[in-house]
């Protein structure tokens, strides 16, 4: 795994360009801030209150990040027909601790050719638990980058577990979408700061360049998931050493299912520090 890594050139975003543009986004597109204060729990549910119940899968107390868009989007908007039983989607915008669960759908959309040949339904929707594990800094030798070598002081992944909990099997969508229809969609996380800003990337990273053994990712196909099986992945970003871009500390999960582009621009993520 080490010479596979060391033989692979990864491309660090922003490297060959002004260090200003490491910032995957600007601070005039980050429409709030991101509260600081959490409380330990093990899993997050949407719950009435704010607040739901960790023995259920709810959680014991994380924060609802203060955003004042009126136009922001709650996971009352999306439509969980067919979600399993029992499955309580972690409220938008909640922040949790590291070791925290939140329960989330993902889909793909549709695609529309123009021709109608080629289109493609979207997938039936898929649900899963997501666990924000640690951040483990690795060595700045650890991934082979060339020239542009000495500009990172360190490394840094985020590593996390994944559990499918099951696909919509409502009659909506019971029979209606091809085998080719139904490709796995997992949840995708990226590396943010403390206020939320999407931190450095590494073009190219892949989980084993975390030390995540092959036999630990998940599948290529929904038929190949294994229940009660704890998946794990990993994102990898890093710090520079004169402190241009953005650093890591947490992960971050946005829904878009069943939201059009100026609603998913209104959606609140899902927050891990």
């Amino acid at each position: 795994m080490t010479d596979f890594r060391m033989l692979r050139r990864a491309l660090i975003a922003g490297i060959t360009v002004p260090a200003l543009a490491l910032t995957a986004c600007s601070m005039e597109e980050i429409s709030g801030a991101v509260s600081t204060d959490t409380a330990n729990g093990a899993d997050a549910g949407s719950g009435d209150d704010g607040e739901g119940d960790s023995s259920d899968g709810g959680s014991s107390g994380s924060d609802l990040l203060d955003f004042d868009d009126d136009d922001s989007v709650s996971i009352e908007d999306i439509d969980l027909t067919g979600a399993p039983e029992d499955f309580d989607p972690t409220q938008l915008g909640r922040e949790l601790s590291l070791g925290q669960s939140a329960y989330v759908v993902t889909q793909r959309p549709a695609e529309d050719s123009g021709d109608g040949d080629n289109s493609a339904a979207a997938s039936p929707k898929q649900y899963w638990k997501v666990t924000a594990q640690e951040l483990t800094d690795l060595d700045s030798d650890h991934i082979e980058v060339g020239a542009h070598a000495g500009e990172v002081e360190k490394f840094v992944c985020i590593t996390y577990e994944l559990e499918f909990l099951g696909l919509d099997d409502s009659s909506e969508s019971a029979g209606t979408a091809d085998e080719e229809d139904q490709d796995l969609q997992p949840p995708e996380l990226r590396a943010v700061d403390e206020d939320g800003n999407p931190a450095n990337v590494v073009e190219g990273a892949v989980p084993e360049d975390c030390d995540i053994d092959q036999s630990d990712l998940l599948p290529e196909a929904i038929d190949d998931l294994e229940e009660e099986v704890l998946y794990q992945g990993a994102v990898l970003s890093y710090q520079t050493n004169d402190g241009a871009g953005v650093t890591p500390t947490g992960l971050e999960f946005q829904f878009d299912v069943d939201l059009d582009e100026d609603e998913a621009e209104n959606a609140d993520g899902i927050y891990w520090y």
